[in-house]
């Protein structure tokens, strides 16, 4: 079964360090409480999709009230939350991911992932620093059939296993006989 990776990076053009492990420093403008960044997604909407979504963030600094990563859509600007981490502690990652189901305003738009870090003010917010890593965007119901679809948690888990957590581009997971049991996909990677 080949799974796709929908997020592109073109590293160095992003400001992504170019290494194995890519991470993206966001810094704060001084314009806004909330300092966001946002990765096109090679993904195209389609109506009753489900799309995991992941990635690891951090703060460098304290003051943050939550890492708000979500989906948006490339038309009108609506986005869905898949997780949010409230008040994180400094310099600590975390792995923050989920399942969204679009709807019918999502068929047929491009896909935009967008990882937030939000602060009391702009004064709370000035000059902090977030870091993003390991960012993955994947259409469940295209890679594993309607019905069929992991969970948030089985995905994360099924990339750790077979992956070590991250991979870009696209991959093959080993083929098992039946989708919905996954102590089997354990035994077979």
């Amino acid at each position: 079964m080949t799974v796709i990776n929908g997020i592109e990076i073109t590293k160095a053009a992003q400001g992504w360090s170019v290494d194995e492990n890519p991470v993206l420093s966001l810094v704060s403008n001084n314009t806004a409480a909330a300092i966001d960044c946002k990765q096109t997604l090679a993904i195209t909407g389609v109506n009753g999709h489900k799309v995991y979504c992941g990635l690891e963030m951090r703060v460098l600094g304290s003051g943050c009230l939550s890492l708000a990563p979500c989906l948006e859509n490339g038309s009108t600007s609506e986005s869905l939350a898949f997780a949010t981490i409230t008040s994180p502690a400094a310099a600590t990652w975390y792995s923050i991911n989920g399942v969204i189901t679009l709807g019918a305003t999502w068929d047929g738009v491009s896909l935009t992932l967008l990882a937030e870090h939000t602060y009391t003010d702009i004064a709370g917010g000035t000059n902090k620093e977030a870091r993003i890593r390991k960012m993955i965007a994947i259409d469940l119901t295209a890679a594993f059939g309607t019905g069929s679809e992991p969970t948030a948690e089985e995905m994360a888990e099924l990339i750790t296993l077979w992956k070590g957590g991250y991979f870009e581009g696209e991959t093959n997971f080993k083929q098992y006989p039946n989708p919905a049991d996954w102590a089997e996909v354990r035994n077979l990677i």
